[in-house]
């Protein structure tokens, strides 16, 4: 049987830093990439709130990074204010957010087995939490669930922004558009439910109904992401056990082998 990747082309709409090394996993297996980014990464409007934190970073028992973003814009603007180390404890929300914070020469205390805040609020429940002081330094639209989580368990949890995630402006909306008119995409990743929006933002509501109504094959990185495309209308066809690369690419070889026995979709 041809390997299932073979002849397939993968549209992600992931910062090309952060593709690299997807890509070269799918292309080992006979696929080819398009890269568009639909996000862009940028630093706050001010560091007031960030900077109060780290010239108080003793005072925190554990510093929780729910992505790779956070880690490099909170680490690189303790750098500039020549913050050295950071005492405590440090918690990741998953490998990626690990790695991460290895090229700062840091080493997550903790990263949950399932990749997400509640995988994260599953350890905590685990442990003393009462009066635990705990910074979370996120994005301007970062979630409630795990500072909620974490002040319901009694700790005293403070969410600080040390970037804000907006779309991007990408001048190949057209041509990409055009790619899935005539099929030539094959399959859609998407990594965050802010790619969902702001995927749809780019090709523009009068052409939505098209992915609704094309053979395209929507993946997720995880659940988060796959609620997004559902609450617009979209059909979720592969969504990975665990939010990682390696389990991506199994998922898509799944549902891929399925798709040609008929078999029933890998989700």
């Amino acid at each position: 049987m041809t390997d299932p990747f073979h002849g397939k082309t993968f549209l992600i709409t992931r910062d090309r830093r952060q593709s690299s090394s997807l890509v070269r996993a799918i292309e080992q297996l006979g696929g080819r990439c398009r890269l568009f980014p639909t996000i862009k990464v940028t630093a706050p409007l001010n560091w007031a709130d960030c900077d109060n934190a780290l010239q108080n970073i003793a005072s925190y028992d554990w510093i929780v990074f729910s992505s790779s973003n956070g880690v490099r814009y909170f680490l690189r603007r303790a750098q500039k204010l020549n913050i050295q180390r950071l005492p405590g404890r440090i918690a990741a929300v998953g490998k990626q957010t690990g790695k991460e914070l290895e090229k700062f020469d840091y080493r997550a205390d903790l990263i949950p087995d399932n990749y997400s805040a509640s995988g994260l609020l599953g350890h905590f429940k685990n442990r003393a939490m009462t009066s635990q002081r705990i910074l979370i330094p996120t994005s301007d639209i970062g979630g409630d669930e795990l500072i909620g989580g974490l002040k319901a368990l009694g700790a005293i949890a403070e969410k600080i922004i040390v970037y804000r995630t907006g779309c991007a402006e990408n001048d190949e909306s057209n041509q990409v558009l055009q790619q899935i008119q005539n099929r030539e995409i094959d399959v859609i990743l998407f990594f965050s439910p802010s790619a969902v929006r702001c995927f749809l933002n780019l090709l523009g509501d009068p052409n939505v109904a098209l992915l609704k109504s094309s053979q395209l094959i929507l993946g997720a990185i995880g659940k988060t992401t796959a609620r997004s495309l559902q609450e617009n209308g979209l059909t979720v066809h592969i969504l990975p056990l665990r939010s990682t690369q390696e389990s991506l690419i199994e998922a898509i070889t799944h549902f891929l082998k399925d798709k040609v026995t008929g078999s029933t979709p890998y989700v």
